[in-house]
């Protein structure tokens, strides 16, 4: 696989979404728990981080044992994504169906579908995806710990 190919997978399987709210959103949206929200934003901020190429963002959102796994199934962790996610860019991620299921008090899993488009690399990349994310509560703040992208066909 080249090293184009293998960035691409890495950045779309931490690709978060965008939801065209403001990472700073303090009021749960009407019906969404205070914790969806929390998350959501956080995502958000993620996504803001990796269209500004901004790391330090990113070292304070994910876990210091983070892993992920790309659609093309590799493995790859906290290191790999913050020397590697300056390698492409992120131009659309539009998430749909996001639902979060609580897990205990210190942890929630983010899941959705994804349309991704990824400037130079859009070939190499899954348009349609399927993504989980595991948020933690670490110290009072929520970090991604786990996040996998699965390809999906358009309407699975």
């Amino acid at each position: 696989m080249t090293k184009l190919a293998w960035w691409c997978a890495l950045l779309v399987a931490l690709a978060p979404m965008d939801f065209g709210r403001a990472a700073e959103q303090t009021a749960a949206p009407e019906g969404m728990s205070a914790v969806s929200a929390a998350l959501l934003a956080k995502e958000n901020a993620l996504a803001a981080a990796e269209k500004k190429k901004d790391a330090a963002a990113m070292r304070q959102l994910l876990a210091d044992d983070f892993m992920g796994i790309g659609t093309n199934g590799q493995p790859f962790g906290r290191g790999e994504m913050l020397e590697g996610f300056n390698e492409v860019t992120l131009e659309q991620y539009t998430i749909y169906g996001a639902q979060v299921v609580p897990i205990n008090e210190g942890a929630a899993l983010l899941t959705y579908d994804a349309i991704v488009r990824i400037a130079g690399g859009d070939s190499l990349v899954p348009r349609y995806q399927r993504v989980s994310s595991l948020w933690v509560n670490q110290n009072a703040t929520w970090k991604l710990k786990f996040q996998q992208a699965t390809a999906m066909k358009w309407g699975d």
